[in-house]
């Protein structure tokens, strides 16, 4: 499911590491275009500026990111 009741175990079948780990698995769900790193690394600093563990917030935060991908211009390109 594209946006799931459970992220957890939907999205994520093993817990991811890091946050960029999550931007990979997102980005390899949703099939964006090509988004710039510069974009991408402020999205995850803003969303994680601490460090990363896989809790409800990050799950949350998991969402947010898939909603930045998918309205960001290159999430509309396809």
């Amino acid at each position: 499911p594209l946006f799931p009741t459970f992220p957890t175990t939907d999205w994520f079948p093993a817990a991811p590491t890091s946050a960029q780990a999550v931007y990979d698995r997102l980005v390899g769900l949703l099939q964006p275009g090509p988004i710039p790193a510069a974009v991408s690394s402020g999205w995850l600093a803003s969303l994680w500026p601490a460090a990363f563990t896989w809790d409800a917030a990050s799950q949350t935060k998991a969402r947010e990111l898939a909603f930045l991908i998918l309205c960001s211009p290159a999430g509309q390109l396809y």
